[in-house]
């Protein structure tokens, strides 16, 4: 599964609904996004359902494990060391919700709470490794509202990522900025580097870098 973790590593890999009805879920979305859902008979996984597009993973659907736990979709961020990403959690001021378990042999999981009091899991995978497509009527985009962005940037060390120069698409990108709206308008291209970051992109990143040099030109 080396592949694979690589794939998902500090990625969005899964995201799945704990319904109170989840077979009302499970029609619901079937019928709305196009989806196949197969709930797993193996008593073990609790009626949790993969739902797929043309055969292909893309969500999962299970029933609430609470009567108190109101329907709500889970995100997950791909690792392939979940204890040492607990650890790193905690360090950086987060909670360990729900600490690292096994999910049969698919893989394990484990709930973190944000700073900001904001609730994510993790993945790590050994026989399911997350989304399999990202086509049609699959995952697209996740986002944080935070009362406390301040707080949520650096524990999140999204923004860290992405350094000026090799990878500084913001930088090509976006005019020179000192205000907080300038701030968050180059975390958003810095955002959408991290996500469709490659070998491709850090070359016309490079390629604009350097005509931005000879041009002796900042952003336009």
């Amino acid at each position: 599964m080396t592949e694979t973790a690589t794939r998902i590593l500090d990625k969005v890999a899964w995201v799945d609904l704990s319904a109170k009805d989840a077979a009302a879920a499970r029609g619901f979305y079937d019928k709305v996004l196009g989806w196949t859902t197969e709930v797993n008979p193996d008593p073990q996984y609790g009626g949790y359902g993969r739902s797929r597009v043309d055969g292909k993973d893309v969500a999962g659907i299970g029933p609430a494990q609470s009567p108190d736990q109101p329907s709500a979709w889970s995100v997950y961020i791909g690792t392939d060391d979940l204890d040492g990403l607990s650890k790193r959690i905690t360090d950086a001021g987060g909670t360990v919700i729900a600490p690292a378990f096994d999910v049969g042999d698919q893989g394990r999981m484990a709930v973190f709470r944000d700073p900001t009091g904001a609730f994510i899991s993790s993945w790590e995978a050994h026989q399911m490794g997350g989304f399999q497509t990202d086509g049609r009527s699959a995952f697209g985009w996740a986002d944080l509202n935070a009362r406390n962005v301040e707080a949520a940037i650096p524990f999140y060390a999204a923004r860290h990522a992405v350094k000026p120069g090799v990878t500084g698409w913001a930088q090509v990108k976006y005019r020179y900025g000192a205000s907080v709206e300038d701030a968050f308008e180059k975390l958003r291209y810095d955002l959408y580097y991290i996500k469709h970051r490659s070998l491709v992109f850090d070359l016309t990143i490079l390629i604009d870098t350097v005509k931005v040099i000879v041009a002796r030109k900042g952003a336009q």
